[in-house]
This record gives structure tokens, C-alpha cells and sequence, in this order.
């Protein structure tokens, strides 16, 4: 029986994509996944990696992480301690970040960069979640490493939906295996307990990390003098 990594239910549909690999839509949370049998060895991962041309110099992929950058400002500050968790063979949030004084560490772990430190005021993880192979536990590590009311700032591209799938270039990357939706996101934020305060609704969502309810001390004094 087939579960899903993120919320581990057994509701699945086995549904067509836009290459010859096998997917499960789970009906509970509707992440899509490639089956288990399609994942790629963690060489055959970074073979595929380094054929991205990632460079500093380039205005383009600039502009493009800036997608994630520019609406997650807002939130952020010059006291602020970040991560990057992900980044791949260029560090280019930390790059960027650097312009506006805002201090962000570098991790990934095909291309080594360093060791996280947290805990950490902001996590940004840039076209990352998709290639999670066990989706659950990332997410726990990441929530870990986060300090209360800390963010989360996550870009992937949001699935279309079953019907459109298999028209959808996305999964075209074999390293591409799992993938979310706005559905999918509000299941995360009930489970690990985020909220959403940003989404462009297309490939970016940003997540708050809810602080802790903590019961104030005269409630737990009124609880004791109960029992007299």
C-alpha cells in the first residue's frame, strides 16, 4: 500500500505526467509524487545539478531568485540570523541578502558550503522542495532549525492540478519528485503549525512559524488553589 510522505495517508490516484514516470496524487493534502522507483542516486542528482548555469553574474537567475527575495523583505531585519538551506553550488541568497545587510548562512547537502547553525530567524529554500524524497521529515528538520515566529520562505513551482498535469513541464526534471499546491501548503501549516502570510499563488509562499501558547502564570496559580 502506497503512503504519502507528506501527510501519510493511503488515498492516493496513480495519474499520467509529461514524461514516462509513474505519479501518485494523494487525496488528503494533494501533493504529487513520482514513485518511489524513479528517484535518482545522489550522484546521479548532482550530475544533473551541475548542468545548471547558476552564476552571480547573471541577471537572469538574479531575477529570478528575487521572486522569493523581494516579498520576504518586508519581514526581515539587520538583526536577523538566516539560512539558506539548499542552495546548490552558488551562494546567491546570501549574495543578495549581503546588499541589504542581512546576515544568511549557505547550506546544501550535495555541495558543501558549511554546517547550519541554527536557531535561525529565516529560512529561504529556492526551488528545493521539489526534490524532497521524503517530504515529512524535511519539513520537521526545517521547523526545527526555526526559531518561534521565524519564516519560512519557500519557492516551487505550485502544480496545476490532476487534470493538467500531464500537459505541465515541470516534472520534465527528473530530479523533480514531489510537488505542491496551495492545498498542500495549508495542510502543512495545520500540521507543523505555520501560517501563510505570503503567497504569489504560482510558485512562492512564505510561512510563519507560530510561537508556542504558553499558560500564563496566574492560570496555573488559579489551577492549584482549585484543589484547596
Amino acid at each position: 500500500m502506497l503512503v504519502c510522505q507528506l501527510c501519510s495517508s493511503e488515498e492516493e490516484n496513480s495519474i499520467r505526467g509529461a514524461d514516462t514516470r509513474v505519479y501518485h496524487k494523494c487525496n488528503n493534502c494533494s501533493l504529487i509524487s513520482a514513485d518511489y522507483s524513479h528517484h535518482l542516486s545522489m550522484e546521479q542528482e548532482k550530475e544533473r545539478y551541475l548542468k545548471h548555469i547558476n552564476s552571480l553574474e547573471d541577471p537572469n537567475y538574479i531575477n529570478f531568485l528575487l521572486n522569493a527575495v523581494n516579498p520576504a523583505l518586508p519581514f526581515l531585519n539587520k538583526q536577523m540570523k538566516g539560512l539558506d538551506f539548499g542552495c546548490g553550488p552558488v551562494t546567491a541568497i546570501n549574495h543578495i541578502l549581503k546588499q541589504h545587510s542581512i546576515s544568511c548562512d549557505s547550506y546544501d547537502p550535495v555541495f558543501p558550503h558549511g554546517t547550519p547553525l541554527p536557531p535561525y530567524d529565516f529560512i529561504f529554500s529556492t526551488e528545493v522542495f521539489e526534490h524532497f524524497f521524503y517530504p515529512r521529515k524535511e519539513l520537521k528538520k526545517l521547523s526545527m532549525m526555526l526559531k518561534e515566529e521565524g519564516f519560512l520562505i519557500i519557492m516551487t513551482e505550485f502544480h496545476p492540478g490532476e487534470n493538467h498535469f500531464k500537459d505541465w513541464y515541470y516534472p520534465r526534471d527528473p530530479t523533480h519528485v514531489v510537488f505542491y499546491n496551495l492545498d498542500t501548503f495549508n495542510y502543512i501549516c495545520k500540521e507543523f503549525q505555520f501560517q501563510i502570510v505570503f503567497t504569489d499563488n504560482k510558485r512562492v509562499v512564505i510561512l510563519k512559524k507560530k510561537a508556542l501558547i504558553k499558560q500564563p502564570h496566574y492560570a496555573l496559580l488559579k489551577h492549584h488553589l482549585a484543589k484547596f
